[in-house]
């Protein structure tokens, strides 16, 4: 939509800023409603007068004051009993009304949809100083108009460049933080000053919209004090290849002359990655001095599993440990419960060439380049071998032995990417809103170590991402391409922030803002959020080759441009502001043309800029909120103030690992959301209770509220059958290495394993097959999987599909190995996959 101002085409954003909605209408609205009550009683006296003095108008003036008085009335009951105003309600995508004023009397209700309000477009920023500004700027006759961005628009990428104390982190609370934390979405924030202030006042949002139990902190200086941080796996899920990447970021990559330590280096790593990472994928990764003892598939039952992190990564990097690790691969390849085990995989399985090359094929050339004969048929012993073939060796373990000892080790920062049980997995917590906030203590540690730590952290935002991208086929029908199946965010935008970012800059984040643009706003979408002081920071992704940040640059197409002082930022933003054409029109009077008098006018279309480079830093004041608003796609810039309002309507998003309309709660009062958090938090802490909680630490209450969620699908699957709903079970925090479960037929007893750290969707659905055995034994007293237990295995997915109780997901659960994956691999082969079930 086109207006014309003064001249020029002005162009609107659509769907993105709408006149006369947010707060600004709402002071219209409050200014009326108090503007008719002081008329009323205006009119009131002038009845008064008339009547005192027997003016015969006054019966007419009387009747018009009963109107204006009934008018008042419904404005008032209105305002008082059914007001709501036109800020951004807390839910899964807020609404405004492009009209309150139809809203009051009754007409049509145009509503659109937005992830955040940005602030207020103004016609100047006014006053002679800041104080004076703050005032001022916000007037109504000042505002045109709220600048409120859709998910699309937020999806474009964030620039927010600012001088010190323009007001970043405040203009982030408005933007990025609030709209996250009020709408039960999350973010990735990485901090790089360590400034614990800032991350003080997010938790403070944090703790007033009750996310609590929704964030995690990743603190780099508490974990090398010893004090408390969350913690993570970064090897827990993605690629060989992927993990090389995330752990190269760990070590110095040399070049020139001495680029071939480097190359060996991680050679010997994507070497020994490979298998590695196969048997994580499997759950058989075990300790390395038990290798040897491996001669057959049933072997692996003999010992624990160890998960696939750290500590464990660097028990393999010797060449003993690769020796053996190449040999019981050589004699896995060979057995066929093994092969079984691995075909069933959907990564593994869809291979083509010869499973061996591609898993321990680089293996055996890279142990045989360091002069290691592999060829005999029991294995070598390393400490045996001859110092002239063991020279070398040393270069290519040395460097990621002393990098994960630091990023590894209890004393530095191996609660953060190395605990025992992690807090969270990263792309799990991406794709279910939860908030990640890492603080670098960039006061305390070496500029290299920081720089490491940020892009360690990077590159795990980065795999999460990336294995979203892989995820998925090309091939295949058109109705088969359900974005409901894709790993996405969802439903909201899930956030990168990288905030003052010249401790940690990385090619990393380029790369992710090119990942993040191909996901786009598809499924909750993503957005990346770059803010800081100085254009260099930028370039310091790639040592000031000015490549890779020309790309991040592009790829941030919605920009805030806050009070800066730095020549780099000011020589962007006079790009992204643009040139305008200006008309200047010169009036002569006098002679044209020998002695004929005639006035004429000359025009003249001159290039300039709409922005000198000194108005960014003298007209932008700092701590006003005044910015400079510039979107990729539209014509003109906007004049913007930040600020922030409280709505008044609260309607609070409970998030339990999933996205469902169910949980949004609405409250048309404060104290209604009041009385209601009061009540969760009492069952809170009646789950945490100490006469609730097991020997095993796990809670009474959410194994009780799993076993209703099992039988509720047993009596709806088969209301008929007696004793389908006669069963007991027990959530235990111990591992059973041989199943995930167990069903005892004499007690009708289900036995659920290592239920640390699981969700209930996770629980309930691996219960399933258990579940099924015993309904199949109710039915048949059949004992183990004779067809008819695939076939009930088959009813009762469908079942808990659609059950909306259950909020079960079986693509999700197929796709995390909730269930053995053979008996779902046999079930689709004789059943297919099962549909959504409903009983009339």
């Amino acid at each position: 939509m086109a207006r014309n101002v003064s001249g020029t085409d002005k162009f609107e954003f659509n769907d993105i800023q709408r006149k006369y909605t947010g707060e600004y209408l709402n002071d219209i609205l409050k200014g009326f409603y108090l503007f008719i009550p002081k008329l009323a009683i205006f009119t009131s006296f002038l009845f008064l007068i008339f009547s005192a003095t027997g003016v015969a108008v006054g019966a007419e003036l009387f009747f018009f004051n009963a109107l204006l008085l009934l008018f008042v009335g419904y404005l008032f009951l209105y305002m008082m009993v059914d007001q709501r105003a036109n800020v951004a309600c807390i839910g899964v995508i807020n609404e405004a009304r492009d009209s309150q004023l139809k809203y009051v009397f009754g007409m049509k209700q145009e509503k659109i949809k937005y992830y955040a309000n940005v602030g207020s477009v103004v016609m100047n920023f006014l006053g002679k100083d800041a104080n004076e500004a703050v005032q001022k700027n916000l007037a109504p006759s000042n505002r045109v108009y709220d600048m409120l961005i859709d998910k699309k628009t937020y999806t474009m990428g964030y620039l927010l460049p600012g001088s010190t104390g323009s007001g970043k982190t405040v203009t982030l609370n408005t933007t990025v933080f609030l709209p996250a934390i009020k709408s039960g979405n999350g973010f990735f924030y990485l901090e790089g000053k360590g400034d614990r202030p800032i991350t003080e006042g997010i938790m403070g949002f944090i703790y007033q919209y009750g996310r609590e139990n929704d964030v995690f902190i990743l603190d780099f200086g508490a974990a090398a004090n010893g004090g408390f941080t969350n913690g993570l796996n970064p090897l827990a899920i993605g690629s060989s290849k992927t993990v090389g990447e995330l752990l190269k970021s760990l070590i110095d990559v040399m070049k020139g002359d001495n680029k071939w330590v480097s190359d060996m280096a991680i050679a010997f790593l994507e070497a020994i990655l490979l298998p590695l990472v196969l048997l994580r994928d499997i759950n058989l990764v075990i300790d390395p001095k038990h290798l040897q003892s491996i001669q057959s598939y049933d072997d692996f039952a003999k010992f624990d599993k160890k998960q696939f992190n750290i500590t464990t990564l660097l028990n393999y990097l010797n060449f003993q440990s690769a020796i053996d690790l190449l040999y019981m691969m050589q004699r896995m390849f060979k057995d066929p419960k093994f092969l079984e085990r691995v075909n069933a995989t959907q990564e593994y399985g869809s291979l083509k060439k010869d499973l061996s090359e591609n898993i321990i094929g680089r293996l055996l050339r890279n142990l045989t380049g360091h002069n290691i004969d592999v060829t005999a048929l029991k294995e070598p012993v390393y400490a045996s071998m001859s110092p002239d073939i063991k020279r070398n060796h040393p270069k290519a373990t040395e460097d990621w032995i002393n990098a994960l000892e630091i990023f590894g080790g209890e004393k530095f920062y191996g609660n953060i990417f190395n605990k025992d049980e992690a807090d969270f997995e990263a792309l799990t917590a991406i794709q279910t809103g939860k908030i990640i906030i890492s603080i670098l203590p960039s006061m305390s540690a070496s500029p290299d170590q920081n720089a490491k730590m940020g892009k360690m952290i990077t590159a795990v935002a980065k795999s999460s991402i990336g294995y979203m991208l892989e995820q998925g086929s090309i091939v295949g029908q058109r109705k088969e391409k359900s974005r409901d199946k894709r790993y996405r965010p969802r439903k909201l935008p899930y956030g990168y922030i990288f905030d003052e970012p010249s401790n940690y800059a990385n090619e990393d984040i380029s790369q992710m803002s090119s990942m993040v643009r191909s996901i786009g706003s598809d499924g909750g979408g993503m957005a990346i959020i770059w803010t800081g002081q100085s254009r260099t920071d930028m370039d310091k992704i790639d040592d000031n080759k000015k490549i890779a940040s020309e790309q991040l640059l592009a790829n941030l197409g919605f920009t805030q441009c806050l009070n800066i002082q730095d020549q780099g930022w000011k020589d962007v933003m006079v790009k992204k502001t643009g040139e305008g054409y200006a008309v200047r029109e010169n009036n002569y009077d006098g002679v044209k043309g020998g002695n004929e008098d005639a006035n004429y006018r000359e025009y003249k279309r001159e290039k300039e800029k709409k922005y000198e480079e000194n108005f960014f830093e003298n007209s932008l004041r700092p701590q006003t909120g005044e910015s400079i608003v510039s979107v990729k796609g539209y014509i003109n810039e906007e004049k913007l103030v930040s600020w922030y309002s409280e709505a008044p309507v609260c309607d609070l998003f409970i998030n339990r690992n999933i996205s469902s309309s169910k949980l949004i709660n609405h409250f048309r009062s404060l104290s209604q959301s009041e009385e209601f958090l009061a009540s969760l938090k009492e069952r809170i802490e009646e789950e945490f209770d100490d006469s609730l909680i097991k020997d095993d630490g796990l809670s009474l209450s959410f194994e009780q509220e799993v076993f209703s969620a099992l039988q509720l699908l047993a009596n709806t699957a088969y209301p008929a059958l007696k004793g389908a709903g006669d069963f007991t079970l027990k959530l235990l925090a111990k591992n059973n290495p041989k199943a995930h479960g167990d069903y005892t037929y004499s007690t009708h007893n289900i036995n659920i394993y290592n239920v640390t750290n699981k969700s209930r969707e996770h629980l309930i659905a691996t219960a399933v097959h258990e579940l099924a055995h015993h309904i199949v034994y109710k039915l048949t007293e059949d004992h183990g999987h004779p067809k008819i237990f695939y076939k009930t295995l088959h009813e009762l997915l469908g079942y808990a599909m659609g059950l909306e109780e259950l909020y079960f997901d079986y693509n999700e659960a197929k796709e995390k190995n909730m269930i053995d994956s053979n008996d779902i691999r046999l079930m689709e082969r004789f059943f297919k996959e099962p549909r959504v079930t409903k009983r009339d």
